[in-house]
C-alpha cells in the first residue's frame, strides 16, 4: 500500500526529520535537488529555466539549477515573489552564485526547451496572486516540457482543486510521500507522471489513520482469500442482487455478470417479470426471482450478500422491495448504489434498517442528494463530502468519480488510482456494483471490498483502453476484463509463492 498526504502533514513530517531525527534542512534539499535532476535526464535540456518562488520550493529550485550548470547545461533560474525569501532560499542563492549559475531577469519563454516549475510548492491555500497566475500562464503557454517540484503550482495541496490557475506539469517530482492534491482530481490531471523521491522523511505512521490517503497497490489483491480446491458453489458465496425496472434489464445484466466474473458462486436477479425472458437469454448462469415483496424477502433469506440498485428504478414497487430487502438483511452484507440511493435520499428512514456498515457507491449527484446538498457543493469539497457521509450514517462511502474515495465510518480513507476517462460510459457503475457484491461473497471484508473493488474495476477498465483505446470502451467489456485481471492475480500469487 502507498500514501498520500496534504501539505500541512508533510511540512510536520519535515518538521520531525529535521528536529527530532537530526537531517539538516539543507541536507534534505540537495537530495531533493538531486531526485529532480535525475528525473530531468529523459526531458530535452538544450535549453533550460527554472522559476523559482521565495520559499522553500523555490529553494529546491535554485538547488537544481545550480546541479544542471555543473552539470554543464545551458540554464537558467528566474526568481519570482514578493519581499524577502525563506532562510533556505537566501542560502541556495549564495551556494549558486558562488558557483556561478545564471540569473535571468527576464526570460525569453519560448526559448527554452525545458521549464522546471518552483513556483509555490505544497502550502498554498487561496488562489495564486495576478502575477502569479502570468507566470502559471507563460510556463503553460510554451513549447518546454514541464517538471513541477513537489507538486504542479496553483494546485491545493489537501484537495487537488485548481486555486485561479495551475501549471500543466509533464512530470511532476515529489518528495517523501505522494500529495492528495496529485491523487484527486482536478490535480492529478495537472501533474503528469508523477515520480516519488525518497529524500529522507518518513513517520507516515506518526500521524492519525484518519488523516492519510492509502492507495492501493497489487499488494493488496491479497485481501481476496484464496479459492479451496474442494470448494462447491455454496462456497463462493450466494448473491441477491435487486435491480432491473422494466426496460432495464442491461444494469441488472451487467452487475449480476460481473459478481459472476469476480467469483461468486451463485447470484439470483429479483427483477420485473418483464425482464424474465431476457435475462435468462443473455445470463442462463443466474437464477430469476420476478415475485413482489414477500417473494424478495424469501430470498433474501438465502443470500450471503445483498445487493441493490442498478436500473431497478423509483417507482412504490420498487421502494416496498428495497425496504423488504434492507429489513431482511440483519448482519449480512449490503451494497446500495444507483436508484436505492435515490430512494434512500427520499426516505431517510431507511437507514434505521442498518444493522452493519453498508457499502453504498454514489456518484457526485447521488452523494449530493444524499447529504442535501448540490453536485456543485459535492465537488468542491469531494473528499470531506464523503467523509461526511461515512461518519454520519455510519456507512462504508465509496464516492465514485475521477478517482473513487472509499471512506470508512472511522474515518480510514482508500483513494483508487487506476482507470481511465472511458469508464464514463452507462453502465460501468452497475458493473462496479457486482464486482464488490462478488468479493463480499467470497467473505472480504466490507470496508476492504469497498477500496478493493473500484482497484479492480479500474483496473479492468486500463486493461480494455490498452488494447482498444479510451474512447471504444464499454461497460459490457469490463466484467470480462474483470476477470482476466483476477487471473493475474492469481498468476502474481503463484510466481511469489503466496
Amino acid at each position: 500500500m502507498q500514501y498520500a498526504v496534504n501539505g500541512q502533514q508533510m511540512k510536520e513530517l519535515d518538521r520531525c526529520a529535521i528536529e527530532h531525527v537530526g537531517m539538516p534542512s539543507l541536507v534534505l534539499m540537495e537530495r531533493a535537488a538531486l531526485a529532480c535532476a535525475e528525473a530531468l535526464e529523459s526531458f530535452p535540456l538544450e535549453r533550460v529555466l527554472v522559476v523559482c518562488g521565495s520559499g522553500n520550493n523555490g529553494a529546491d529550485g535554485v538547488a537544481v539549477a545550480r546541479l544542471l550548470h555543473l552539470q554543464g547545461r545551458r540554464v537558467e533560474y528566474f526568481l519570482t515573489g514578493r519581499g524577502s525569501g525563506s532562510e533556505e532560499l537566501e542560502t541556495q542563492l549564495k551556494i549558486a552564485e558562488n558557483c556561478g549559475t545564471t540569473r535571468v531577469q527576464n526570460p525569453d519563454w519560448d526559448s527554452y526547451t525545458t521549464i522546471v516549475d518552483a513556483m509555490i510548492g505544497i502550502g498554498l491555500r487561496q488562489e495564486v496572486r495576478p502575477e502569479q497566475r502570468e507566470l502559471i500562464g507563460r510556463m503553460n503557454a510554451s513549447r518546454a516540457r514541464i517538471l513541477s517540484v513537489d507538486i504542479p503550482s496553483g494546485i491545493h495541496s489537501g484537495n487537488g482543486q485548481v486555486l485561479g490557475a495551475a501549471v500543466r506539469a509533464d512530470k511532476t517530482v515529489t518528495f517523501g510521500y505522494r500529495k492528495n492534491g496529485m491523487v484527486l482530481y482536478p490535480g492529478a490531471a495537472y501533474a503528469g507522471q508523477v515520480t516519488v523521491a525518497d529524500i529522507g522523511i518518513y513517520g507516515i505512521e506518526q500521524l492519525p489513520e484518519t488523516e492519510i490517503l492509502r492507495l492501493l497497490t497489487w499488494q493488496e489483491s491479497s485481501w481476496i482469500p484464496r479459492r479451496p480446491g474442494g470448494g462447491n458453489k455454496g462456497t463462493f458465496g450466494k448473491v441477491l442482487l435487486l435491480a432491473g425496472a422494466c426496460n432495464m434489464s442491461g444494469a441488472a445484466y451487467l452487475a449480476a455478470k460481473a459478481a459472476f466474473r469476480t467469483g461468486c458462486g451463485m447470484v439470483r436477479i429479483a427483477t420485473v417479470p418483464e425482464n424474465r425472458e431476457i435475462l435468462q437469454q443473455m445470463l442462463p448462469e443466474a437464477m430469476l426471482e420476478t415475485g413482489p415483496e414477500e417473494a424478495v424477502g424469501r430470498a433474501a433469506a438465502w443470500a450471503d450478500v445483498l445487493a441493490a440498485g442498478p436500473g431497478m428504478g423509483q417507482s412504490p414497487e420498487a421502494l416496498r422491495k428495497l425496504e423488504t430487502l434492507l429489513s431482511s438483511a440483519g448482519e449480512k452484507p449490503v451494497v446500495l448504489d444507483g436508484d436505492a440511493l435515490n430512494l434512500l435520499a427520499q426516505n431517510p428512514e431507511l437507514w434505521k434498517l442498518q444493522r452493519r456498515p453498508w457499502v453504498v457507491t454514489p456518484h457526485p449527484g447521488e452523494l449530493g442528494r444524499l447529504l442535501g446538498v448540490s453536485t456543485r457543493q459535492v465537488l468542491e469539497r469531494f473528499p470531506e463530502s464523503a467523509w461526511e457521509l461515512a461518519q454520519s450514517r455510519g456507512c462504508i462511502a465509496v464516492c465514485k468519480d475521477a478517482a473513487t474515495l472509499c471512506v470508512s465510518p472511522q474515518g480510514r480513507k482508500y483513494v483508487n488510482s487506476t482507470g481511465n476517462c472511458g469508464m464514463a460510459t452507462a453502465g460501468s457503475g452497475d458493473v462496479l456494483t457486482g464486482v464488490i457484491a462478488g468479493l463480499l461473497a467470497q467473505k472480504v471484508e466490507p470496508e476492504r471490498a469497498g477500496a478493493l473493488g473500484p482497484w479492480i474495476h479500474g483496473q479492468a477498465g486500463d486493461l480494455l483502453a490498452k488494447e482498444g483505446g479510451q474512447a471504444a470502451l464499454m461497460a459490457g467489456q469490463l466484467p470480462e476484463a474483470v476477470g482476466r485481471v483476477l487471473q493475474t492475480i492469481e498468476e502474481r500469487r503463484q510466481y511469489n509463492g503466496k
